[in-house]
């Protein structure tokens, strides 16, 4: 009567008849009355111990779902998954690569320390990258309280190159490289150059200074230090470029490159914008708005022109001609000196004159005293004064004191105070109240003083 071999779940696996042999799996099944039963059954026994224990290449060839095999060459349990056999748990452990393995499956490389996963077809390789440690590990650090602070420790080739941390604390044993761990991603200071490269959003700081203390080169900003601009071609500005400040040796240029452009120096004058001086681009003149004082010498050496102002100047060497047009000019000097032999008045009439002119000596708490030309008489006069000369030649006409020495030429009219001497040509018209007059054509007989003799020719 043969046997109905049910699986676990119910469902028929075989009809076994009776003195047959079943080698429809990897077990060999026994029908009723089979000769030689007891060692097919032993050995079954035994493939069941050592879970059908072979090569990869001679795995079980009968399988069914759930059944397990020992693959001796990958030294790993496997079960059948109703199309392959998997890997139950665990790693392929092994110094060579597995010539083959199941999708999935992982081998730890013993001479490299490294773990590799099957794809199906090739043995990936999982981490780490190098034979060194490298890469990213969980870890804590106990601190100087004693308390272990979870990190993330960042190897290279078996360094540690940093660490990041939620808090800030000192670890307990130093680490090389890190007397502090701060909040972030701290670096190795031990490693030179060891920074971040590539392009940051933000920053706190740079080079120790707190961003807050740069210069925006994009938006208007404030400095509070000594800026300085190493570098001859120094400071450009404007839009277009047009303003420039210049060294060249010794010599600082400001530059407006624009064409026919000025250059203007403005002050705040009581709350409004002033323009105290002004270069004019279109011909290089230079225009002062208001008074101007000169502490030093000052030289010109072309035309000075003051349309209005006043320009006070200690020293004033001029090379040129100056021309000053106005109603009045002082000039205060102990010695003038003046190269021209003809001083020019009155340079401004033109038809008849009507205005006298000539020189006027201011005399302090005195009155003045003056030698001026009349218009009305057309003569010289020095008003009410006294004139002094060693020598005058031409008519007299008023009052003489003093002796008169030499021949006197024309008509004399007025009184004779004091002693004549010499021929008198001519008639004497008016009284002598201190000698007597003689009119002879020859030499007198005598006389006393005061006696004038007129002497002519019949």
């Amino acid at each position: 009567m043969a046997y109905t071999i049910n699986k676990t779940d119910g469902t028929v696996l075989v009809q076994l008849e009776d003195g047959v042999l079943d080698t429809t799996t990897n077990l060999d099944l026994i029908g009723k009355s089979y000769s030689g039963y007891g060692e097919v059954q032993n050995e079954n026994f035994v493939k069941l111990l050592e879970n059908f224990a072979n090569t990869t290449t001679n795995a079980p060839s009968s399988p069914i779902t759930g059944q397990l095999f020992y693959d001796t060459t990958l030294n790993q349990v496997q079960v059948y998954n109703g199309s392959a056999f998997k890997a139950v748990s665990g790693a392929i452990i092994s110094s060579t690569e597995p010539s083959t393995g199941a999708q999935g499956d992982l081998w730890y490389d013993t001479t490299n320390s490294q773990i590799y996963v099957y794809s199906g077809t090739t043995w990936v390789l999982v981490g780490p990258p190098g034979t060194t440690l490298t890469g990213a590990t969980a870890d804590t650090v106990v601190d100087t309280t004693g308390t272990s602070q979870p990190v993330v420790k960042f190897i290279i080739n078996n360094t540690i190159v940093a660490y990041s941390s939620a808090t800030e604390f000192t670890p307990a044993s130093a680490i090389t490289g890190f007397s502090t761990i701060k909040v972030g991603i701290t670096l190795n200071s031990d490693i030179s150059n060891n920074k971040f490269n590539g392009t940051a959003t933000d920053s706190d700081a740079l080079g120790g200074i707190a961003s807050t203390g740069y210069l925006r080169a994009n938006a208007s900003d404030t400095a509070t230090g000594t800026i300085t601009i190493a570098n001859d071609n120094a400071l450009i500005l404007g839009a277009d470029g047009d303003v420039s400040m210049l060294q060249n040796d010794n010599d600082f240029t400001l530059r407006n490159s624009a064409s026919d452009g000025n250059i203007l120096l403005n002050i705040n004058d009581g709350g409004v914008n002033t323009t105290a001086l002004t270069v004019t681009g279109s011909d290089a003149s230079v225009t002062i708005a208001n008074d101007m004082t000169v502490g030093g010498n000052f030289t010109l050496s072309g035309t000075l022109t003051a349309a209005s102002g006043t320009a006070t100047l200690n020293n004033l060497n001029i090379n040129g001609d100056l021309t000053v047009n106005g109603s009045n000019t002082i000039v205060n000097t102990t010695t003038l000196e003046v190269e021209d032999n003809t001083i020019l008045l009155n340079s401004g009439v033109s038809g008849t004159p009507s205005t006298d002119s000539g020189i006027e000596v201011k005399r302090g708490t005195s009155s003045n005293v003056s030698f001026i030309w009349d218009e009305t008489n057309d003569k010289w006069t020095v008003g009410s004064a006294t004139l002094v000369a060693a020598t005058f030649e031409g008519n007299i006409t008023g009052n003489v004191t003093g002796n008169v020495t030499g021949n006197v030429t024309g008509n004399l009219t007025g009184d004779v105070t004091g002693d004549v001497t010499g021929n008198v040509n001519g008639n004497t018209v008016g009284s002598n109240a201190v000698g007597t007059r003689t009119l002879s054509t020859g030499d007198p007989s005598g006389g006393s003083d005061g006696d004038i003799w007129y002497k002519y020719t019949a």
